[in-house]
């Protein structure tokens, strides 16, 4: 929430009414005590402390961004080498953890956050293995007591993608070669598609997971998270008709029936079309991205008389929707925390 008052105040938004500093830096102690207090939580969270976004590590970034110190940089030096290795995506994993390594080397300038990058890089490479039945390579990953590999942007092989692509500017050119194709293999060989569109299930490959072949339109899971993490490979002519096929199938889908938020909800699907439109320069996904944009504030507005008041978090509330409402307006910075923090 913090971050994208921020991010709203700097964009020409409503100015801060608070100074946020002290807040953000007690934040990480906080969280901790919570888990500490509620053990069922403290239980589900177990190993969860330099998570990107559902830890610790992701409150001393925003921290770092407010108030940047000496030993914000140690403790934030030390997650990002614990996590490498770690598969499970952009919420719990490795690949999110090696975008604040590229947040911090992008603003600093300094090798060691592009080292750790690297580091973070070629473990998922060497975990980024075929697997049978699939024809590709994806990365198994173990969440809630089920494995299997997912594909979805926040914890599976889309979400992996997201950092290993934004991450192209520290790594050596035959290895993003390298990723760039596998990636696009993974892509076509797991797509669903009939009728001129496309979709990607929950799973590929043998599972314990419940429903794996499970079609969802969500930026969590389906067509507009797997746009969202692909829009920055090459052009060609496998990427650009698939990705055609898959906005297509957001547009006809229409907006997603849940509360308007990034996660699950209108605005997570629209900035899909927003990619499509930067990637080929099509205002026609420009204006499909704004008529997300207005049904969702339309929800968003219903809710608010219904409830008498508004959800007020970045991924699933009114906050992650006022960033997407600015990006229809302005052509869009990317996703919010992903693309940029």
């Amino acid at each position: 929430m913090i971050w994208a008052l921020r991010r709203l105040a700097a964009r020409g938004g409503p100015p801060l009414a608070h100074d946020f500093a002290a807040v953000a830096a007690d934040l990480a102690r906080r969280h901790r005590d919570d888990h500490a207090r509620h053990a069922e939580v403290g239980v589900y969270m177990a190993g969860s402390e330099n998570a990107f976004l559902i830890g610790e590590l992701g409150l001393d970034l925003l921290a770092w961004t407010i108030a940047p110190s000496h030993a914000l940089e140690a403790r934030l030096a030390v997650r990002i080498a614990a996590t490498v290795g770690d598969v499970r995506g952009l919420v719990w994993g490795g690949p999110g953890v090696m975008l604040a390594a590229a947040v911090l080397h992008e603003a600093s300038g300094e090798a060691r956050w592009a080292g750790l990058v690297r580091d973070h890089a070629e473990a998922l490479w060497a975990a980024w293995g075929e697997v049978p039945g699939a024809r590709c390579h994806l990365w198994n990953q173990a969440l809630y007591g089920q494995s299997g590999a997912l594909l979805g942007c926040l914890h599976g092989f889309a979400a992996n993608v997201v950092a290993l692509l934004r991450c192209r500017a520290v790594l050596d050119s035959d290895r993003v070669a390298a990723i760039e194709a596998r990636a696009l293999r993974a892509l076509t060989a797991t797509a669903v598609r009939a009728d001129g569109l496309a979709n990607w299930p929950m799973c590929a490959g043998p599972t314990d997971r419940p429903n794996p072949g499970r079609l969802m339109v969500q930026h969590c899971m389906g067509a507009p998270g797997m746009i969202h993490a692909v829009a920055a490979l090459p052009a060609s002519g496998d990427a650009d008709a698939l990705l055609v096929a898959a906005g297509a199938l957001v547009w006809q889908a229409g907006p997603v029936a849940k509360l308007p938020g990034l996660c699950h909800g209108a605005p997570g699907n629209g900035y899909a079309l927003l990619k499509l439109y930067r990637r080929t320069g099509d205002a026609a996904w420009l204006e499909r991205a704004r008529a997300f944009a207005m049904h969702a504030a339309a929800q968003a507005e219903r809710a608010l008389a219904v409830h008498g008041q508004r959800k007020w978090s970045l991924w699933t509330g009114d906050l992650g929707l006022a960033l997407f409402l600015q990006d229809c307006i302005d052509g869009g910075l990317g996703f919010p925390t992903l693309d940029y923090f």
